[in-house]
Order: C-alpha cells, then sequence, then structure tokens
C-alpha cells in the first residue's frame, strides 16, 4: 500500500511500480562534468539533496558526488525511523562506517527500508530509488541549501576540490577518471586519509562551515 501510495502523488519518482515501468534514470537533469546534478532537487554542501513536492511532503538522499567517492554500500542503518529530527543514517563502505546528515530538522515519517536488503541502490539510482527519508517538511528544512544553475555550479566547484584535495594525498591510488575522481574512494586511501576526507566534504561540519563564510557574489 505504500508503494502504490507514492505512485498516486508528487512522490512518483520515489514509487517501487512507476520505476519499475518507467525506467527514468537521470532523465532531464543537469550534468556537472560527468556528475548528475537533477535540477528539480534542492541541496545541501554535504551532499544530500532535497525534494519537497506540490503535496506537501518531501524526500531526502545522497547525491551522486557523495554516492561516487564512497563506492558500493555494504551496509545502512537509520539512527531514527520517525519523529522530528535531523534525519541521519550509518552507511558502511569499505567496512568503515560513515554518517550522513541531513543539515536540517523536518518530520521524519519513513525511511526507504528496502535499501537495508540491497544498498546497492545508492550507488545506481541515488535520486530516485535510492532515496533515504520521507517526511512533512518545515519552513527552515529548506534553508542554506541550493539549487537550479547554482548547485550545478557548485558541483562544478566541488569535483575541482576534490581532485585538488586528493592530489595532496600521498601514496593512493586517486587517479581522475576523465576529469572525475576515482570512485570507490575509501578503499584507495588509508584509514586517516578518508576520515579527512569525509570530514572536509561530507559531514554536518562541511553544511556548517559553509554558513559561516562570507556570502559568495
Amino acid at each position: 500500500e505504500s508503494i502504490l501510495g507514492r505512485c498516486g502523488h508528487d512522490s512518483f519518482r520515489y514509487c517501487e511500480l512507476y520505476l519499475a515501468m518507467a525506467h527514468p534514470g537521470n532523465a532531464g537533469a543537469e550534468d556537472a562534468d560527468g556528475i548528475p546534478v537533477p535540477q528539480w532537487l534542492r541541496y545541501s554542501s554535504n551532499h544530500m539533496w532535497l525534494d519537497i513536492t506540490q503535496d506537501g511532503g518531501c524526500h531526502v538522499g545522497i547525491d551522486a558526488f557523495l554516492s561516487r567517492a564512497l563506492g558500493p554500500v555494504e551496509r545502512l542503518s537509520y539512527v531514527w525511523q520517525k519523529g522530528h529530527h535531523r534525519p541521519a543514517a550509518i552507511l558502511t563502505a569499505d567496512g568503515i562506517d560513515w554518517e550522513v546528515v541531513f543539515p536540517n530538522a523536518f518530520l521524519l515519517t519513513a525511511c526507504n527500508l528496502y535499501l537495508r536488503a540491497n544498498p546497492s541502490r545508492l550507488a545506481t539510482a541515488p535520486y530516485t530509488s535510492g532515496w533515504l527519508f520521507e517526511g512533512v517538511p518545515e519552513p527552515e528544512t529548506a534553508r542554506s541549501l541550493m539549487e537550479g544553475e547554482a548547485a550545478r555550479v557548485w558541483m562544478e566547484q566541488e569535483e575541482r576540490r576534490m581532485n585538488e584535495f586528493l592530489q595532496q594525498q600521498s601514496g593512493a591510488a586517486l587517479s581522475a577518471d576523465g576529469g572525475l575522481f576515482a570512485p570507490a574512494l575509501p578503499g584507495r586511501m588509508d584509514r586517516e586519509q578518508a576520515v579527512a576526507l569525509f570530514h572536509e566534504f561530507f559531514s554536518p561540519y562541511a553544511s556548517e562551515k559553509r554558513e559561516s563564510s562570507p556570502c559568495e557574489h
């Protein structure tokens, strides 16, 4: 019933039945040097996305940049499944647990429990069947998020910043692939390097750092 319910309103992009029949992929998404950036989504500085639909609901997940950096996720667990929170999940990649936290709170009503059995969707379909959280947004839920052309430009900047960061890491196989950084980074770096990378790009601190930085003009 929950699956069919999503097909009946503006959350159809996250309906299993729709996805199975339509195979939408990233159709219509803008591209930032190889990283898809769907224009209907809003993005946080720690590489999570928010979709607020006209029917008053929302979905949250990780973006393709974070998905590529993590590589195959072996295990997933949710910190909370319902309630008023900043939604958080623990993703295990290459034997290391990474906590991803959406920076703004909302009323969490459901999690994508299918991912616990098949976390590969985080890599293959981060913007559709790889969604993490569902809920009811509040006025502050979209605070400090990026969208449209600004999001695409930011993503290109993040790719350049990632390559610069990786070039400073010695002893790791981090060669770029057609301009993109190498995928599945935790398996290519030692633990300290991987933790430093995650803290710089994907932790809640990454969002807080953007909020405290001077405004861009």
